[in-house]
């Protein structure tokens, strides 16, 4: 028997007349009925155990539908936001989760505020998304903390910042230039903060009992060797134990790390990634799973390791252009099995 964990991020799930952003961003009735069938055509494909979800508007229907698929625990932190001016146009998607297993114990992913000075942020950070975690009790893995993330995108938020009174046709186009690369600047930090807010909680976890199964997947804006990811993994960080290293040091360090999944996989050394995402013409990894030292097939002492990593990328555009009865972002699954 295997375990199965998925992550897609459904790009603008809003079952009309819900508009996403925009008042004209409305599917009709037969754009709506091929996304959902769409979606549920993903899923069946993976025939995941958990399936974790970004970019949901409607809640509701997105619960509907994975009930339908064989999904009948479900659940989120928080509820999408509507325009006070057009109740119908709804922004700040949440994340969702979905699982054929019981999930208890759900709660947002939380700001560690005592690690807030040490942080480049300001001191009323707050996620742009709420992320999940969640306890999912599976028939072979047990309890298993599950974790649903979608950070910060890589667009920039200030790109209306001038440096200078614009005199010239180039100072206009400077000062937009200079604007945008701060507006990115800022966009990083929020999310590499996010990743360490996110790893804070991971690491509580662990606190509690170094051998819980963790899962951490979701749509992360950032690619492989990325800071954000670091900041997220461990995976790179070295400690000054004045020499001091212990079996029981070592055993540690490798418990604080999270382990790409994708590099677990058998048979996955020497190809080319998948990508999960493309914008103009060039691929990029973008959407990851994630697992804790249990459930690193390199750890002697794991109780399960990965045997499979499957990407559904055939539907992305090269052009980047999103098809918006399907999704901008390739599905991600990872299956497991005890050792």
């Amino acid at each position: 028997m295997a375990t199965t964990f998925a992550t897609l991020n459904l790009y603008q799930f809003a079952e009309p007349p819900v508009a996403w952003y925009d008042q004209d961003n409305v599917y009709t009735g037969t754009q709506w009925q091929d996304k959902k069938q769409w979606i549920t055509e993903q899923l069946a494909a993976v025939d995941a155990d958990v399936v974790g979800f970004q970019e949901v508007f409607s809640v509701d229907a997105l619960r509907a539908l994975v009930a339908a698929a064989g999904y009948s625990e479900f659940a989120v932190v928080d509820q999408p936001k509507q325009s006070d001016d057009s109740p119908n146009v709804h922004f700040s998607p949440v994340v969702a989760l979905a699982s054929k297993h019981p999930i208890k114990n759900v709660q947002a992913v939380t700001v560690a505020e005592h690690l807030l000075p040490h942080l480049p942020i300001a001191q009323d950070f707050k996620f742009s998304r709420q992320n999940i975690k969640a306890v999912v009790t599976l028939p072979e893995l047990g309890d298993t903390a599950v974790f649903i993330a979608h950070l910060k995108s890589k667009r920039a938020d200030q790109s209306n910042i001038s440096t200078s009174t614009p005199i010239t046709v180039s100072d206009v186009v400077f000062n937009a230039a200079v604007g945008t690369s701060i507006g990115q600047s800022s966009s990083m930090i929020q999310r590499t903060v996010e990743t360490t807010m996110l790893y804070n909680d991971v690491i509580n976890q662990l606190r509690k009992n170094p051998n819980t199964p963790i899962i951490v997947m979701g749509d992360m804006n950032d690619t492989a060797h990325s800071v954000a990811i670091d900041a997220l993994t461990n995976q790179n960080a070295h400690y000054d134990l004045d020499g001091a290293w212990s079996d029981e040091h070592k055993t540690a360090i490798y418990q604080s790390k999270l382990y790409d999944a994708y590099s677990l996989t058998p048979n996955q050394q020497g190809g080319q990634r998948p990508s999960t995402h493309f914008y103009k013409g060039n691929g990029h990894v973008v959407d990851f799973i994630f697992v804790s030292n249990v459930l690193n097939s390199e750890n002697p002492a794991s109780i399960a390791h990965p045997i499979k990593y499957k990407v559904i990328n055939g539907h992305l555009k090269v052009s980047g252009d999103a098809d918006q009865q399907q999704s901008d972002h390739g599905m991600v699954a990872l299956t497991l099995t005890k050792r």
